[in-house]
C-alpha cells in the first residue's frame, strides 16, 4: 500500500497533509511491530511464524515512508525509521537467506522456499 502511495505522490497527485498524518501512525506501527511473528499471506497453516515477505512488505512500508518524508518536508520521525528498516534489511539478509539454497525461505529456520520464489 505505501508503495502504491509513494508512486501515486510521485508521479501522480501530491498527498494531503492529512493522509500523511494517517501513514505516519500506519508507519510508526509497522517500526514498532515488524520484529513479531505474524500469519503470513500464503494461508500457511503453521502458525505465526517470521516470514521473510511479511518482513520485506514493513520494509518496504518504511522505506517508502522515509522517502515520502524526505520528498515533501513531512514532519517524521525518519531517523527512527531508517534505523527499523535497515535492522529488518539485516535480519532478512541473516535469517530469511539460505546460501546453499541460494534463495530466500519461506519463513526463518525453514528451508521451504517463499511461494514468491516459485515459477511454476
Amino acid at each position: 500500500m505505501l508503495d502504491f502511495i509513494y508512486l501515486y505522490n510521485k508521479y501522480g497527485s501530491p498527498i494531503s497533509y492529512d493522509l500523511w498524518v494517517q501513514l505516519r501512525k500506519l508507519i510508526n506501527g509497522v517500526a514498532a511491530n515488524w520484529h513479531l511473528k505474524d500469519e503470513g499471506i500464503w494461508e500457511v497453516r503453521g502458525g505465526k511464524q517470521h516470514f521473510v515477505y511479511s518482513k520485506l512488505m514493513c520494509w518496504v512500508a518504511l522505506d517508502r515512508g522515509i522517502r515520502l518524508a524526505e520528498k515533501r518536508s513531512f514532519p517524521s520521525d525518519k531517523l527512527h525509521w531508517i534505523k527499523e528498516r535497515d535492522k529488518i534489511y539485516e535480519e532478512i539478509m541473516e535469517r530469511g537467506w539460505n546460501p546453499q539454497m541460494e534463495a530466500f525461505v519461506q519463513h526463518y529456520e525453514s528451508k521451504t522456499l517463499d511461494a514468491a520464489n516459485h515459477t511454476s
